[in-house]
């Protein structure tokens, strides 16, 4: 019988919860030359996204909604983007890459009509009744 060897143990830097009161699924990932981790998701409910002290809460506005989120080297949230529709459509994501400038692009579908704005203004996307794809390119910030 040959003895049993220990694997090497990884040794864990952070962890960052992503929870809500429904779901929260994550698509894709990628990392920058800096250390930021960039994460696209797609989720239901409501939830804090900041697993630090500070609260972001993020409710669903339908079915599932669109999540991309940039963590800095330590696991601190940097920002997220949060885009949904009725409760009658429905967005998915894919992934997502960030580019050298600190851009980063993610990719999915959607069925409906979807404002890919998060903030005041539109940016009005309509899809056929079952499903377009999308791609978004987001600012360093």
């Amino acid at each position: 019988m040959r003895p049993r060897r220990q694997a090497s143990a990884q040794t864990v830097q952070w962890a960052v919860p992503l929870v809500t009161d429904d779901y929260c699924r994550m698509y894709g990932l990628d990392v920058d030359a800096a250390g930021n981790v960039y994460v696209a998701a797609e989720y239901g409910g409501t939830g804090d996204l900041d697993p630090g002290p500070s609260t972001v809460m993020a409710t669903a506005a339908g079915y599932n909604d669109l999540l991309a989120m940039k963590f800095d080297a330590t696991g601190a949230l940097q920002w997220s983007y949060m885009v949904g529709s009725a409760s009658s459509q429905r967005e998915w994501c894919t992934g997502i890459v960030a580019d050298e400038q600190g851009n980063s692009w993610m990719t999915g579908g959607y069925a409906g009509v979807v404002d890919f704005d998060p903030g005041p203004g539109e940016v009005l996307q309509a899809g056929n009744s079952t499903q377009a794809a999308f791609l978004v390119k987001l600012d360093p910030n």
